[in-house]
């Protein structure tokens, strides 16, 4: 059994997701380079936050993503201007769904995408979420043909097993008529999951009227709608308000 220092076994993690980590993937995966059993204190969280914001090893990236120092120069990567309407599109959803990992990650849910190749600020989508494929959580049909092709799904845990279970699912709706990701939700409108539809402001009454159609009225008062202007500024006030 590996028992690194903190400070190594923070490394460990991140050069193995590509020189950086977020807060929730280093506390998942710190047990794989530490032995629980020689841990004394009661919160190696914070511990683990104290190494990643005073340690000279590690320097902060995002909201609750820290990367090595060492590797600063070659992180982030190269961001291609968009050109056509279609890759503003993809930039501006990428953009949305960047921050929506990152504020679950900091509010202590597990992180899912299925837009894994996509970037936020130089970061692959894919290394920012803490899971990479949707937990065993219902009928394998159920999640295959829905929950793993969701934008951003934050998992929490359940019972003393750490039985992970959708918490929020978002879908972020640029130009589309909101129906796809109202379907998605109508499918597993039987689960305690809150589901959430994030666009331009300008497309809510749009939003309003698709969720007013009778074969969405289970779903009336449990979608919410979220802008693209409330969720950055969610996001920004997060990462200026917070210490992490």
């Amino acid at each position: 059994m590996l028992d690194l220092t903190y400070d190594e076994a923070i490394e460990q993690i991140m050069l193995k997701n590509g020189g950086f980590a977020s807060l929730k993937q280093l506390y998942n995966d710190i047990w794989l380079f530490k032995d629980k059993n020689k841990i004394s204190g009661k919160t190696p969280n914070n511990t683990i936050q104290e190494r990643v914001q005073r340690s000279k090893k590690f320097f902060r990236l995002g909201l609750g993503v820290y990367g090595l120092n060492d590797l600063k120069d070659k992180i982030f990567l190269k961001e291609v201007e968009p050109k056509t309407a279609e890759q503003k599109i993809e930039r501006i959803h990428a953009k949305i769904q960047g921050m929506l990992i990152e504020l679950g990650n900091i509010d202590g849910f597990d992180t899912y995408t299925n837009d894994k190749s996509w970037t936020f600020e130089g970061k692959l989508l894919g290394s920012l979420t803490s899971i990479k494929s949707v937990p065993n959580f219902t009928y394998e049909e159920i999640i295959k043909r829905n929950v793993a092709f969701c934008d951003v799904v934050w998992f929490s845990s359940v019972g003393s097993e750490k039985f992970l279970y959708p918490k929020r699912i978002c879908e972020v709706e640029h130009s589309t008529d909101f129906r796809d990701a109202l379907l998605k939700f109508k499918e597993l409108e039987f689960f305690n999951s809150e589901f959430f539809c994030i666009s331009d402001i300008s497309r809510k009454d749009k939003f309003l009227k698709e969720l007013s159609r009778s074969a969405f009225k289970s779903l009336q008062g449990r979608v919410e709608f979220f802008s693209y202007d409330e969720i950055i500024a969610t996001y920004e006030y997060k990462r200026k308000g917070i210490k992490f």
